[in-house]
């Protein structure tokens, strides 16, 4: 596995950091290879992202409905105020709560990982061999 991944990021960096100098468009790998983690110690290799396009999907659908959840959320803690012994509430907010965290997170380290991604990128191919 670690050979096939040490290839996969290798390939798919190139190929990502060609369109990224060349404005040239095309669509994301899946797993995106910024998320196939190497542990150079170990060689474990994980994946911090989507690894198929029905993960990818999905999390590109809870993302959309951000806002909405986020409302949701906001309602029920209102009615927790009133009812706080409200168990399907509590689940619900508990469930929910999870989803939204995990939006938070995700929105942040997306956002972390494209500016440094972008600037790798188009840093010139010499400075990153010295």
């Amino acid at each position: 596995m670690l050979e096939t991944a040490v290839v996969y990021k290798e390939h798919w960096g190139r190929v990502l950091a060609e369109r990224a100098r060349s404005g040239a468009t095309g669509p994301e790998p899946v797993p995106h290879p910024d998320d196939v983690i190497i542990d150079p110690e170990t060689g474990e290799v994980r994946f911090d992202g989507p690894v198929e396009e029905e993960q990818k999907a999905a999390e590109k659908w809870l993302r959309a409905k951000s806002p909405e959840l986020m409302r949701r959320l906001m309602q029920i803690n209102e009615q927790l105020e009133s009812d706080p012994e409200n168990s399907e509430l509590r689940k619900e907010q508990r469930e929910l709560a999870k989803i939204v965290d995990w939006l938070r997170d995700d929105t942040l380290k997306c956002s972390m990982k494209r500016t440094i991604r972008d600037a790798l990128r188009r840093a010139p191919e010499k400075s990153r061999k010295d």
